[in-house]
Protein backbone atom coordinates (compact mmCIF):
# COMPACT_ATOMS: atom_id res chain seq x y z
CA UNK A 1 0.00 0.00 0.00
CA UNK A 2 2.73 2.38 0.83
CA UNK A 3 4.57 1.42 -2.34
CA UNK A 4 1.62 2.33 -4.56
CA UNK A 5 1.16 5.71 -2.86
CA UNK A 6 4.80 6.50 -3.37
CA UNK A 7 4.61 5.60 -7.05
CA UNK A 8 1.53 7.75 -7.52
CA UNK A 9 3.19 10.74 -5.84
CA UNK A 10 6.35 10.49 -8.03
CA UNK A 11 4.44 9.92 -11.24
CA UNK A 12 3.89 13.63 -12.09
CA UNK A 13 7.61 14.35 -11.75
CA UNK A 14 8.57 11.51 -14.15
CA UNK A 15 6.14 12.55 -16.84
CA UNK A 16 7.53 14.23 -19.93
CA UNK A 17 5.48 17.17 -21.26
CA UNK A 18 3.77 16.32 -24.51
CA UNK A 19 5.16 17.72 -27.71
CA UNK A 20 3.24 20.53 -29.32
CA UNK A 21 0.49 19.29 -31.62
CA UNK A 22 0.38 15.82 -30.08
CA UNK A 23 -2.77 14.52 -28.41
CA UNK A 24 -2.70 13.78 -24.76
CA UNK A 25 -2.19 10.19 -23.81
CA UNK A 26 -4.93 7.99 -22.53
CA UNK A 27 -5.85 8.71 -19.02
CA UNK A 28 -4.56 12.26 -19.26
CA UNK A 29 -6.96 15.15 -19.54
CA UNK A 30 -6.06 18.64 -20.74
CA UNK A 31 -6.48 21.20 -18.08
CA UNK A 32 -9.51 23.36 -18.92
CA UNK A 33 -9.41 27.06 -18.20
CA UNK A 34 -11.10 28.16 -15.05
CA UNK A 35 -14.58 29.56 -15.68
CA UNK A 36 -14.97 33.33 -15.18
CA UNK A 37 -16.86 34.26 -12.04
CA UNK A 38 -20.50 35.13 -12.61
CA UNK A 39 -21.56 38.68 -11.96
CA UNK A 40 -23.22 39.36 -8.69
CA UNK A 41 -26.93 39.74 -8.43
CA UNK A 42 -28.25 43.14 -9.52
CA UNK A 43 -25.10 43.99 -11.45
CA UNK A 44 -24.92 43.98 -15.19
CA UNK A 45 -21.58 43.24 -16.77
CA UNK A 46 -21.19 45.67 -19.57
CA UNK A 47 -17.77 46.02 -21.17
CA UNK A 48 -17.06 49.54 -22.44
CA UNK A 49 -15.92 49.43 -26.02
CA UNK A 50 -12.31 50.50 -26.50
CA UNK A 51 -11.76 53.38 -28.99
CA UNK A 52 -10.38 52.17 -32.25
CA UNK A 53 -7.24 54.18 -33.18
CA UNK A 54 -7.46 55.80 -36.57
CA UNK A 55 -4.40 55.37 -38.75
CA UNK A 56 -2.47 58.61 -39.42
CA UNK A 57 -2.56 59.71 -43.01
CA UNK A 58 0.38 61.03 -44.97
CA UNK A 59 -0.93 64.62 -44.87
CA UNK A 60 -1.24 64.71 -41.09
CA UNK A 61 2.19 63.13 -40.72
CA UNK A 62 3.76 65.65 -43.08
CA UNK A 63 2.03 68.59 -41.41
CA UNK A 64 3.18 67.39 -37.99
CA UNK A 65 6.75 66.96 -39.20
CA UNK A 66 7.00 70.43 -40.76
CA UNK A 67 7.97 73.16 -38.23
CA UNK A 68 5.44 75.88 -37.85
CA UNK A 69 6.56 79.35 -38.86
CA UNK A 70 6.22 82.00 -36.14
CA UNK A 71 3.09 84.02 -36.44
CA UNK A 72 3.74 87.57 -37.65
CA UNK A 73 3.35 90.30 -35.11
CA UNK A 74 0.16 92.23 -35.30
CA UNK A 75 0.15 95.67 -36.81
CA UNK A 76 -0.94 97.32 -33.60
CA UNK A 77 1.98 95.93 -31.59
CA UNK A 78 4.55 97.60 -33.88
CA UNK A 79 5.64 101.16 -33.26
CA UNK A 80 5.42 103.78 -35.98
CA UNK A 81 9.22 104.25 -35.98
CA UNK A 82 9.74 100.51 -36.58
CA UNK A 83 7.36 100.60 -39.56
CA UNK A 84 9.10 103.63 -41.06
CA UNK A 85 12.51 101.97 -40.64
CA UNK A 86 11.49 98.71 -42.37
CA UNK A 87 14.15 97.70 -44.91
CA UNK A 88 16.76 100.11 -43.60
CA UNK A 89 20.27 98.93 -42.85
CA UNK A 90 20.48 100.80 -39.58
CA UNK A 91 20.12 98.46 -36.61
CA UNK A 92 18.08 100.06 -33.87
CA UNK A 93 17.43 103.75 -33.58
CA UNK A 94 20.05 106.39 -34.38
CA UNK A 95 21.60 108.21 -31.48
CA UNK A 96 20.17 111.62 -30.67
CA UNK A 97 22.32 114.50 -31.93
CA UNK A 98 20.65 117.26 -29.92
CA UNK A 99 23.75 117.72 -27.74
CA UNK A 100 25.98 118.08 -30.82
CA UNK A 101 23.60 120.68 -32.31
CA UNK A 102 23.47 122.83 -29.18
CA UNK A 103 27.23 122.55 -28.62
CA UNK A 104 27.85 123.56 -32.23
CA UNK A 105 25.66 126.65 -31.93
CA UNK A 106 27.34 127.67 -28.66
CA UNK A 107 30.86 127.27 -30.05
CA UNK A 108 30.07 129.20 -33.22
CA UNK A 109 28.38 132.08 -31.36
CA UNK A 110 31.43 132.46 -29.08
CA UNK A 111 34.32 131.56 -31.39
CA UNK A 112 33.29 133.40 -34.56
CA UNK A 113 32.94 136.93 -33.10
CA UNK A 114 36.23 136.43 -31.22
CA UNK A 115 37.99 135.29 -34.37
CA UNK A 116 36.45 138.16 -36.35
CA UNK A 117 37.70 140.82 -33.91
CA UNK A 118 41.19 139.32 -33.51
CA UNK A 119 41.68 138.97 -37.26
CA UNK A 120 40.77 142.65 -37.77
CA UNK A 121 42.93 143.82 -34.87
CA UNK A 122 45.92 141.73 -36.01
CA UNK A 123 45.62 143.21 -39.49
CA UNK A 124 45.37 146.76 -38.12
CA UNK A 125 48.35 146.24 -35.79
CA UNK A 126 50.50 144.79 -38.56
CA UNK A 127 49.60 147.57 -41.02
CA UNK A 128 50.04 150.43 -38.54
CA UNK A 129 53.40 149.15 -37.29
CA UNK A 130 54.92 148.66 -40.73
CA UNK A 131 56.47 151.18 -43.11
CA UNK A 132 54.25 151.82 -46.12
CA UNK A 133 55.06 149.47 -49.01
CA UNK A 134 57.61 147.66 -46.83
CA UNK A 135 57.20 144.35 -45.00
CA UNK A 136 57.85 143.71 -41.33
CA UNK A 137 56.92 141.43 -38.44
CA UNK A 138 54.79 142.43 -35.46
CA UNK A 139 54.78 140.03 -32.50
CA UNK A 140 51.45 141.28 -31.18
CA UNK A 141 49.88 140.85 -34.60
CA UNK A 142 51.21 137.28 -34.83
CA UNK A 143 49.81 136.40 -31.38
CA UNK A 144 46.39 137.77 -32.25
CA UNK A 145 46.48 136.01 -35.59
CA UNK A 146 47.33 132.68 -33.92
CA UNK A 147 44.49 132.99 -31.38
CA UNK A 148 42.03 133.93 -34.11
CA UNK A 149 43.12 130.99 -36.26
CA UNK A 150 42.69 128.58 -33.31
CA UNK A 151 39.17 129.89 -32.56
CA UNK A 152 38.22 129.63 -36.23
CA UNK A 153 39.60 126.09 -36.43
CA UNK A 154 37.57 125.00 -33.39
CA UNK A 155 34.41 126.46 -34.91
CA UNK A 156 35.02 124.76 -38.25
CA UNK A 157 35.79 121.44 -36.52
CA UNK A 158 32.40 121.51 -34.81
CA UNK A 159 30.85 121.77 -38.27
CA UNK A 160 31.92 118.16 -38.85
CA UNK A 161 29.67 117.15 -35.96
CA UNK A 162 26.81 119.58 -36.54
CA UNK A 163 26.29 122.21 -39.21
CA UNK A 164 23.57 124.04 -37.27
CA UNK A 165 26.04 126.51 -35.73
CA UNK A 166 27.40 127.62 -39.11
CA UNK A 167 23.86 128.08 -40.44
CA UNK A 168 22.87 130.22 -37.43
CA UNK A 169 25.96 132.44 -37.48
CA UNK A 170 25.93 132.77 -41.27
CA UNK A 171 22.26 133.74 -41.39
CA UNK A 172 22.77 136.25 -38.56
CA UNK A 173 25.73 137.84 -40.38
CA UNK A 174 23.74 138.20 -43.61
CA UNK A 175 20.79 139.74 -41.75
CA UNK A 176 23.09 142.19 -39.97
CA UNK A 177 24.87 143.26 -43.15
CA UNK A 178 21.87 143.72 -45.45
CA UNK A 179 20.31 146.79 -43.77
CA UNK A 180 23.59 148.76 -44.03
CA UNK A 181 23.50 148.38 -47.82
CA UNK A 182 19.74 148.60 -48.39
CA UNK A 183 18.87 151.40 -45.93
CA UNK A 184 22.04 153.31 -44.96
CA UNK A 185 20.18 156.45 -43.80
CA UNK A 186 18.06 154.49 -41.34
CA UNK A 187 21.12 152.66 -40.03
CA UNK A 188 22.92 155.99 -39.50
CA UNK A 189 20.11 157.08 -37.19
CA UNK A 190 19.95 153.69 -35.39
CA UNK A 191 23.60 152.59 -35.16
CA UNK A 192 25.52 155.89 -35.61
CA UNK A 193 25.05 157.17 -32.02
CA UNK A 194 26.04 153.76 -30.60
CA UNK A 195 29.28 153.74 -32.61
CA UNK A 196 30.06 157.28 -31.42
CA UNK A 197 29.64 156.30 -27.77
CA UNK A 198 31.85 153.20 -28.21
CA UNK A 199 34.56 155.33 -29.85
CA UNK A 200 34.57 157.82 -26.99
CA UNK A 201 34.52 155.11 -24.32
CA UNK A 202 37.91 153.38 -24.80
CA UNK A 203 40.51 152.26 -27.27
CA UNK A 204 38.86 148.84 -27.46
CA UNK A 205 35.50 150.46 -28.19
CA UNK A 206 37.07 152.66 -30.85
CA UNK A 207 38.65 149.64 -32.55
CA UNK A 208 35.38 147.69 -32.40
CA UNK A 209 33.42 150.59 -33.90
CA UNK A 210 35.95 151.02 -36.69
CA UNK A 211 35.95 147.31 -37.62
CA UNK A 212 32.14 147.14 -37.51
CA UNK A 213 31.75 150.24 -39.69
CA UNK A 214 34.33 149.00 -42.24
CA UNK A 215 32.67 145.56 -42.68
CA UNK A 216 29.14 146.98 -42.76
CA UNK A 217 29.80 149.63 -45.39
CA UNK A 218 31.91 147.29 -47.56
CA UNK A 219 29.46 144.38 -47.48
CA UNK A 220 31.87 142.00 -45.74
CA UNK A 221 29.17 140.95 -43.29
CA UNK A 222 27.11 139.56 -46.17
CA UNK A 223 30.10 137.84 -47.77
CA UNK A 224 31.18 136.38 -44.43
CA UNK A 225 27.64 135.14 -43.71
CA UNK A 226 27.30 133.48 -47.12
CA UNK A 227 30.64 131.77 -46.59
CA UNK A 228 29.50 130.37 -43.23
CA UNK A 229 26.22 129.14 -44.73
CA UNK A 230 28.07 127.33 -47.50
CA UNK A 231 30.36 125.74 -44.91
CA UNK A 232 27.26 124.35 -43.22
CA UNK A 233 25.82 123.10 -46.53
CA UNK A 234 29.04 121.33 -47.48
CA UNK A 235 29.39 119.79 -44.02
CA UNK A 236 25.79 118.56 -44.02
CA UNK A 237 25.98 117.04 -47.51
CA UNK A 238 29.34 115.40 -46.81
CA UNK A 239 28.04 113.84 -43.61
CA UNK A 240 24.94 112.46 -45.34
CA UNK A 241 27.00 111.12 -48.24
CA UNK A 242 29.32 109.34 -45.82
CA UNK A 243 26.40 107.83 -43.93
CA UNK A 244 24.83 106.62 -47.18
CA UNK A 245 28.12 105.09 -48.32
CA UNK A 246 28.52 103.30 -44.99
CA UNK A 247 25.00 101.87 -45.29
CA UNK A 248 25.85 100.51 -48.76
CA UNK A 249 29.04 98.90 -47.42
CA UNK A 250 27.17 97.33 -44.49
CA UNK A 251 24.46 96.01 -46.80
CA UNK A 252 27.08 94.46 -49.10
CA UNK A 253 28.75 92.73 -46.15
CA UNK A 254 25.45 91.25 -44.99
CA UNK A 255 24.58 89.89 -48.46
CA UNK A 256 28.02 88.25 -48.75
Amino acid sequence: MSTENTADEREPEDRVPPAPGSEPAAGEHAAAPAPAPAPAAGETAMASPEPTPTPATEETTASAAEPRAPEPASFKSRAEDDILLDGSSVVGRPKSRAAAHWAGVLVWVIALPLAWFLLHDAAATAVDGATPLRFGVSVLALVELGIAAAALAVALWTASRSSLGSFVVGAASVLVGLPFLLAPAAMNDAIGPLLDRLTAHSQLGASLSAYWWADAISGKFIAFGLFMIMVGVVSHRARRAGRREQEIIDQGRRTV
